[in-house]
């Protein structure tokens, strides 16, 4: 941090200790070899600070001193001190400055004097107008002036033109005199001349830092992500005839394009303007080039979950690099068919195109931060009124003259020919006036705006006002303007002759026709005669890169005696509300129900100092926009304010019995619905309202004349509490504690995490071993039971209750559905766990895998037997949801059966066959053939469907050889063979019978274990027969 100020202190100091080095013409030598001791000195002084700080020192302080300053610093804990002292006074030298006329000035000490060198060149003349035609083309523009520009290296000025040197001169722009020094600062670099002993007597010291960082500057931001957006331009290109002021051309309108043979229209053009990006540098007056081939920009892709610098080709090319106050701006072309191809790649793939610029100079190589690339389609351009409420349809221009000149036009008989009243579309957009006497003219540009239809927005404007901004300029488009001349009636002048466009191009000035009814060159004379008169234009957007026509339109200009000019924002009346908003589903009544009384008219509009009228006066000069029972809502109080759509809530206008008067009321209402979604719906930055404004305007009547064209209505709705956060809660207390358990806990009633779900309980006449359970049951009164909710909410308690369910959530490795009635075993859903109804009633499904996992584990391991996850939720209206607190619990799927006991018992040599014992217990405990179990009646074989019993005899191992292993691996001698039962279901203490045969050596005890399988309805249980095998009886006597 010390080094990079360090830069700053040595020009402080320099600037401190050679205020005396700049002299006059005269002849100083002692004071002059004075100073130039005093400049060997600090240079000394400064060369050994430098190259401490490049050798790992670190600036610890600056401390003034009574004549100068002291700088320390320290590396590897040694301490040095340098001063640096204040330069004498010296004489007044020659200084230079740009005057106000554009010239270099000096000053000798006398007052600086002009000497008629300009430092700029004079802008050249702008070129001829081309003549009028079918795209005609402009004349050429003039010749930038020359200029002076001092060289450090001569000290002399050289001739420059449009930013090239042309000559050197030898007219000097540096002291003169023996012995004179004189300084120059150009581009963070001080060049002191004159310096004695020096190498060609200059000294250059470079005070500019080295780049260590460029960070992008945002214009663009999407879902708050900074972002650079790339246009892509497409429209069909059009054609227009030439056109005049005097002569006729009702019937004007553009056609599609054509190419050379006259024939075939042209194809729909499509292109990419460059692309512009602005970066700060850091530090800001690093020395960095102007050079484009110095800069390229590096592309990579990220999709939104997993971030990846994966390398893509770059698609930009740099054109232009210009720096200018620690910022670069840079432009590029890009390949807009590229462009597409990512576009797709995004919304396919889901993948973010990142961008950054990488600047490389001398081997050293400095990348920006990465921004995001997005896309912009522009096509079927329009041109709009700028006047209109509109930005869509409505407010487009006419696209022919005659459909701007006449609302209807019979050319059969001109007496039933209407004058068209409107500018735009929607038929209410007045024609734009300009008063018969208005020298200056009126600006056209500020009469119109653009608009594109841009992919996945829709139409979206430009300019913020109108094309004054010259918005359009920065991609490549320019409009121009042409008065149409057409004639009415039976008078041969034309209306468009009453006026004539100023050089400029977009200047419209109202004037007189000469003595032959022809236009005069602009500025005749101004008389009453051309009031009522409406001059036609003709509006162009120039496609100024491909020398292209995008889009045409024309409008009526009228001359009026008076024009109204008003600043609407001018008049803007202020109605609030404070009301509290709480969620409250209520449909039947409005959330907002704000009345503004004629009273409060009266009041603040009538009784205003701009506006002063009667009740009658103002019914007669104003009305309101939009239809009485929903009126027209505005963003913003300005003359180029947008229409809302969708509206803020409705504005309507009632009446109110005023001293026996019905007299206009507004009033603005919004439902529960609408303001939930507003206050609920956060910006980028995550922040959601806690105010909502409209307005609503009274319109200056056709034909009256106020103030102001507007009054807005400002509605602003700021709720004392904004209440749309519920909070419910699932208390215990609405548990039946003794159908509930506590965490991997067999004991009912130790909490409240799980609940446990079996198999129907057998002992009635429509019990079938159905894995189907109501959670219900174990909540009081079976039903879903959630806590009361206090005030404001208190009035969401029932419909909480009433939209209570249960779902199944993610967890314990299952996977719920989107709707949360289905659990799933795996992401993919491939195999169903169990299916519940919305009341909670949960059915376990027999999918192969899902009957693996639940005979995996006995009731006994409780913590790892099949377990879903399930929660209690609960929806609001208006799309709402509500929080609930302490929601979620464990289901435990207890396995129907199991079986504890299963052996074989043989004695070598003796015994060589042997039943199977096996002792089943169902899944609350009772033996299948304990005479004193539940429902002894019931064969519980039949009722669990138990089909099948088998043994992998093959797979047997035994500890024979001291160790476990397989049976087969230690011994071939050893013969097993398994007699399973053929009975279906299995009946009790008949489980096949298992025969021995060892025809090897006698042998000590062992154990042979054999893998078994029993077959039931809910699937396979897999155990283990263990089989004691006793030793080999031998003769201990022999008989007599």
């Amino acid at each position: 941090m010390n080094k990079k100020y360090f830069s700053v202190l040595l020009m402080g100091a320099m600037t401190v200790a050679t205020v005396g080095t700049v002299t006059s013409c005269k002849d100083y030598d002692d004071d002059i070899s004075n100073l130039q001791e005093q400049i060997d000195k600090l240079s000394e002084t400064i060369k050994n600070i430098q190259t401490q700080i490049n050798n790992g020192a670190i600036l610890t302080s600056v401390t003034p001193t009574e004549n100068g300053m002291t700088i320390t610093l320290n590396q590897n804990g040694q301490t040095k001190n340098y001063t640096i002292s204040n330069g004498k006074d010296g004489q007044n030298g020659k200084s230079w400055k740009i005057g106000d006329n554009g010239n270099w000035w000096y000053d000798e000490g006398n007052g600086y004097v002009d000497s008629k060198f300009p430092a700029r060149g004079e802008n050249g003349k702008d070129g001829e107008n081309g003549n009028n035609g079918e795209n005609g083309a402009a004349g050429e523009n003039g010749k930038n002036g020359k200029y002076y520009v001092p060289n450090p290296e001569t000290g002399c000025f050289d001739i420059y033109q449009d930013g090239k040197k042309l000559e050197s001169t030898n007219i000097p722009y540096t002291a003169t005199a023996e012995n004179a020094i004189t300084a120059t600062w150009e581009k963070g670099v001080l060049t002191l001349v004159g310096v004695k002993d020096a190498a060609d007597g200059k000294i250059v010291l470079n005070l500019n830092s080295v780049l260590r960082a460029m960070v992008f500057n945002p214009s663009h931001y999407v879902d708050g992500v900074e972002a650079i957006d790339l246009a892509t331009y497409k429209y069909q290109p059009l054609g227009v005839k030439k056109v005049n002021a005097d002569d006729d051309f009702l019937a004007d309108a553009p056609f599609y394009a054509l190419l050379a043979d006259g024939v075939t229209v042209e194809s729909p053009l499509y292109f990419a303007p460059d692309m512009k990006a602005s970066y700060f540098l850091n530090p800001s007056n690093a020395d960095v080039t102007e050079e484009a081939k110095d800069y390229k920009f590096l592309m990579s892709s990220a999709k939104y979950t997993d971030f990846t610098r994966a390398a893509a080709t770059s698609i930009f090319t740099v054109k232009k690099v210009e720096n200018k106050d620690g910022k670069l701006n840079v432009s590029a072309k890009y390949d807009g068919e590229a462009i597409k191809q990512l576009e797709q790649t995004r919304t396919k793939d889901r993948e973010m195109t990142l961008v950054a610029l990488q600047y490389t100079k001398d081997d050293a190589t400095v990348t920006s931060d990465f921004a995001t690339l997005t896309t912009s389609d522009y096509s079927n351009v329009h041109i709009l009124s700028a006047k209109s409420a509109y930005t869509d349809s409505r407010a487009w221009l006419f696209r022919n003259a005659t459909k701007t000149i006449y609302k209807h036009f019979d050319s059969q008989n001109p007496a039933n020919n209407v004058v068209q009243t409107s500018s735009t579309e929607d038929g209410v957009t007045p024609v734009a006036e300009v008063k018969y006497d208005n020298d200056k003219g009126i600006d056209l540009r500020s009469l119109i705006r653009t608009s594109w239809f841009v992919n996945g927005h829709g139409y979206t404007t430009v300019e913020t006002e109108n094309a004054t901004e010259e918005k359009v300029k920065e991609a490549g488009f320019k409009y121009s303007f042409e008065l149409v001349g057409y004639h009415t009636g039976v008078n041969l002048t034309s209306q468009s002759a009453h006026a004539a466009i100023a050089a400029d191009g977009y200047t419209l000035r109202p004037q007189a026709v000469d003595d032959n009814g022809k236009q005069q060159a602009y500025g005749a004379a101004q008389t009453r005669a051309i009031i009522g008169r409406e001059p036609l234009v003709r509006v162009i957007l120039n496609d100024t890169v491909h020398n292209k026509i995008a889009a045409v339109a024309y409008m009526k200009i009228k001359i009026a005696e008076n024009v109204t000019t008003a600043d609407p924002t001018l008049i803007t009346k202020d109605f609030a509300d404070n009301t509290a908003f709480t969620l409250n589903c209520d449909d039947a009544n409005p959330a907002l129900n704000k009345k503004v009384t004629w009273y409060e008219i009266e009041n603040k509009i009538l009784a205003d100092a701009q506006v002063n009228m009667s009740k009658v006066e103002f019914e007669d000069t104003y009305e309101l926009d939009g239809p009485a029972t929903d009126l027209t809502q505005f963003d913003k109080n300005t003359l180029g304010a947008n229409v809302i759509s969708p509206k803020i809530g409705k504005v309507i206008v009632t009446t109110a019995d005023v001293n026996g008067t019905m007299t206009q009321v507004l009033q603005w209402t919004m439902t529960g619905n609408a303001a939930y979604t507003y206050f609920n719906t956060a910006d980028a930055a995550g922040n959601k309202p806690t105010s909502i404004s409209t307005f609503v305007r009274y319109t200056l009547k056709p034909g009256k004349t106020a103030p102001n064209k507007y009054i807005y209505v400002k509605f602003t709705w700021t709720p004392s509490s904004i209440n749309i956060t519920p909070v419910a809660n699932f208390g215990d207390q609405n548990k039946i504690k003794m159908s509930w358990y506590a965490k991997n806990n067999l004991t009912a009633g130790t909490g409240y995490d799980e609940i446990h779900g079996n198999v129907e309980q057998m002992g009635t006449a429509d019990s079938d071993d159905e894995f189907k359970f109501d959670i219900r049951n174990t909540l009081l009164g079976n039903k879903i039971t959630v806590d009361k909710m206090a005030a404001p909410y208190d009035v969401l308690n029932n419909t909480v209750a009433d939209h209570a369910q249960f779902t199944f959530v993610d967890g314990n490795n299952c996977y719920a559905s989107a709707n949360g009635l289905t659990l799933y075993g795996d992401e993919a859903e491939t195999y169903k766990i169990a299916t519940m109804t919305p009341e909670g009633v949960v059915t376990l499904s027999k999918d192969a895998e899902t009957l693996v996992r639940l005979n995996k584990k006995s009731p006994k391991d409780i913590a790892n037997v099949l377990t879903a996850r399930v929660a209690v939720k609960s929806s609001l209206c208006w799309g709402a949801g509500i929080k609930i607190n302490n929601n979620e619990f464990n289901v435990k799927f207890i396995r129907p059966i199991s079986v504890e006991s299963a052996t074989a018992e043989f004695t070598d040599a003796v015994a060589t066959t042997s039943k199977v014992n096996l002792t089943f217990k169902n899944w609350n405990g009772f033996d299948f053939t304990d005479p004193n179990r539940a429902f002894p009646s019931t064969d519980y074989f039949a009722y669990y469907k138990v089909s099948k019993i088998e043994l992998e005899t093959g797979e047997a191992t035994t500890d024979l050889n001291g160790s476990w292993d397989k049976l087969s691996h230690v011994t071939s001698k050893i013969k097993l063979k398994y007699t399973a039962p053929t009975e279906n279901p299995i009946q009790a203490n008949k489980y096949g019978t298992l025969t021995y045969n060892n025809n090897g050596l006698t042998v000590g005890t062992f154990h042979i274990t054999i893998p078994a399988k029993i077959t039931y309805e809910w699937g396979v249980l897999n155990t283990e027969v263990v089989v004691t095998v006793k030793e080999s009886q031998v003769a201990r006597t022999v008989r007599k």
